[in-house]
């Protein structure tokens, strides 16, 4: 295809221009730029230039600026959209890992720094990144940088692992075009050949594979296709049994489709592996099994870490799971996933995102990294265990089911006609069903003398006060017909995590006051401020380098940061006191993703470990304000913004 011979800046000067639908100054573009008015009409000036050829321009108008115009605007997104576009850091770093990968020869530094356009610090941070993705973590490539040239290790089995893994995290299942953009190298033709073929094949062998695992199947064999047209095949093996006969006869028959369609021949290593993945990654009757016959679907090693892992969340929360045969068997199919080393686990949206909806999943996921070392020789990668809270979150839904003592008690509280009340309470239990039970049907006027003190949740259409009941547990809900009650899920499902985990004896508020406090420090890393705050609790005895190394273990691998302005940090294992530490920085820090102001640390004694659900909720819930917490500097101020004083409320 033919691209557009401009310069990475010149590039990023026309895409921003392409985006806009009026003029922009040059001063707009410049200080987007970082370079000088001059330079942007220089640019242009060449750009046009280039541009002339495909009937576009970018307009200049007096005291307006720039409008870029095409007579097929299509076209030109096209030509502008190469592999060395990088408007991104994560740009930088996928072109960046996919040439370490493809390349033969060392890539040399210098080379890199101008097709790239970037300075060699922001390239030796790439680098750096990469290092701690691919190196550090599976596959622990090793990476050799010898003066000015760096290449990986000759591991063709490592290259494919971080081939696939790229190819994944950016495949959009909506827009495969997005993915066409970022790796050219594949055969497009060939994938489109195998996409076509795999259903047919796992159909008539009855063998079941989640969408994710399909997509690695066929992304991998475009892998193998494409390295072994570059001279690159993976080394013998030792012959197997292989015992598994529908994996056996799909690999056959695709296998002797690609050798008709494409004349050539696959190695025996590439078969084994292909049929290796099938095998490892399918199951004949993916329904949910009977407990007595779990055992002829997994191991007993898969097993007994399933038992350990629910034994462990029920000690430490008193919440059995064991009893959803369901989630049981979703469970083992998830950790045998983990243990082929073949699945790939993906989220095709933010994962602090998931992380801000799933505030008491991700505790019952982080506990098997206790178990995962032992298991599967690792940690479980932060992708991976927000995959794990996901399945959590569908037990805590059916939970309620399971135990529906534990169910909310509600009533209904509503000013219009009965016929209206009992219509609204047959609405609201066709949708939380799984989680409240409404026991009464009650007109407004009653709420000074019916007695709430049984009653979990009060569900009214009019904001009034209800005597002797808390404000948390008061929800206003919409009575027109066609209301959805979307806006009920959070508050609804946060109530129900205090059902579920029991507030301690602890105040909340006593806590606050109560605690360590270091106001408007200078600390510019998150690490300095770890060690800082867990200092004042070793001091007193509270805890130990044990909690500390905890702590820090985790932000390294599921970092506490979801939010701007605040950050939650804690450790499960038992201290002597339930206590907290609280930080203030004079100037916001970047903790990953967001800028931070305010951080809480917390320790708990055993009994008390509930309130970790209470504090997140707390904290990241009931009154969390970005715009407000970023502007917080002082124990006084903070004290005010979580424990603010009711004002009166009027009958």
């Amino acid at each position: 295809m033919d691209t557009l011979q401009l310069s990475l800046r010149q590039r990023k000067l026309l895409h921003t221009l392409q985006k806009q639908d009026s003029y922009m100054t040059g001063k707009e573009l410049a200080d987007l730029l970082h370079v000088s008015a001059r330079t942007i009409r220089s640019d242009i000036t060449e750009i046009n230039y280039i541009l002339a050829q495909h009937n576009a321009a970018i307009l200049s108008t007096h005291s307006k600026g720039y409008l870029f115009q095409a007579k097929d605007p299509e076209k030109i997104k096209e030509l502008n959209r190469i592999d060395t576009a990088f408007f991104t850091k994560e740009d930088r770093i996928h072109y960046l890992t996919q040439q370490l990968c493809l390349s033969d020869e060392p890539l040399n530094l210098f080379d890199l720094e101008d097709e790239i356009f970037i300075s060699h610090t922001t390239l030796m941070y790439d680098l750096q990144i990469i290092k701690k993705r691919f190196s550090m973590n599976t596959p622990y490539i090793q990476i050799m940088l010898s003066k000015n040239e760096i290449s990986f290790e000759k591991n063709e089995k490592k290259i494919r692992q971080i081939l696939l893994s790229l190819a994944h995290e950016n495949w959009d299942y909506t827009n495969r075009g997005n993915a066409l953009y970022k790796f050219r190298f594949l055969n497009w033709d060939f994938i489109a050949f195998v996409a076509a073929k795999l259903p047919d094949l796992l159909c008539k062998y009855n063998i079941y594979m989640e969408d994710p695992t399909l997509v690695a199947l066929e992304l991998s064999l475009a892998i193998m296709y494409h390295r072994i047209q570059s001279g690159h095949t993976l080394p013998e093996t030792d012959a197997f049994p292989m015992t598994d006969t529908a994996a056996y006869l799909i690999c056959k028959a695709l296998f002797s489709l690609l050798e008709t369609q494409y004349h050539c021949t696959f190695p025996k290593s590439e078969r084994d592996t292909v049929y290796l993945f099938i095998s490892s990654m399918s199951i004949q009757n993916h329904a949910p099994a009977k407990k007595e016959n779990i055992p002829f679907f997994f191991g007993p090693i898969t097993i007994d870490t399933a038992n350990s892992y629910l034994n462990k969340i029920n000690a430490l929360f008193q919440i059995d799971f064991s009893q959803d045969e369901d989630f049981y068997w979703t469970l083992l199919l998830y950790l045998r996933d983990l243990q082929t080393g073949h699945s790939i686990f993906t989220c095709q949206q933010n994962l602090h995102d998931f992380k801000t909806s799933l505030l008491g999943e991700c505790e019952f996921a982080y506990i098997f990294q206790e178990f995962a070392p032992e298991y599967m020789g690792r940690r479980l990668t932060e992708t991976e265990l927000v995959n794990l809270a996901f399945l959590f979150s569908g037990a805590l839904s059916y939970h309620l089911t399971l135990h529906p003592e534990k169910k909310l008690k509600a009533v209904l509280c509503c000013h219009e006609k009965l016929t209206t009340t009992w219509a609204l309470k047959r609405k609201l239990l066709s949708r939380f069903q799984n989680y409240i039970d409404i026991t009464a049907l009650l007109p407004v006027h009653s709420k000074t003398t019916y007695d709430f003190s049984n009653t979990d949740l009060i569900l009214t259409t009019i904001q009034k006060k209800f005597a002797n009941a808390p404000m948390q547990k008061i929800i206003l809900v919409d009575d027109r017909p066609s209301a959805n009650f979307y806006d009920l899920d959070l508050p609804i499902q946060l109530i129900v995590m205090h059902s579920i985990c029991p507030m301690p004896s602890c105040s909340i508020k006593q806590l606050f006051e109560h605690a360590y406090w270091h106001e408007q420090e200078t600390f510019t890393e998150r690490f300095p401020v770890i060690e800082t705050l867990v200092s004042d609790l070793i001091k007193e005895g509270i805890t130990s380098d044990v909690h500390l190394l905890d702590i820090l273990s985790r932000e390294a691998t599921f970092t506490f940061s979801i939010e701007p302005g605040i950050t939650f940090l804690y450790t499960l294992i038992p201290a002597l006191e339930t206590k907290l530490s609280i930080m203030t920085l004079k100037h916001r820090i970047l903790w990953n993703e967001h800028k931070i102001r305010t951080i809480v640390l917390a320790v708990f004694r055993k009994e008390d470990i509930n309130l970790l659900f209470h504090l997140k909720i707390f904290l990241y819930k009931t009154l969390y304000n970005t715009e407000i917490l970023k502007n917080l500097k002082t124990r006084e101020e903070l004290l005010d913004y979580f424990f603010p004083i009711e004002s009166p409320q009027t009958d």
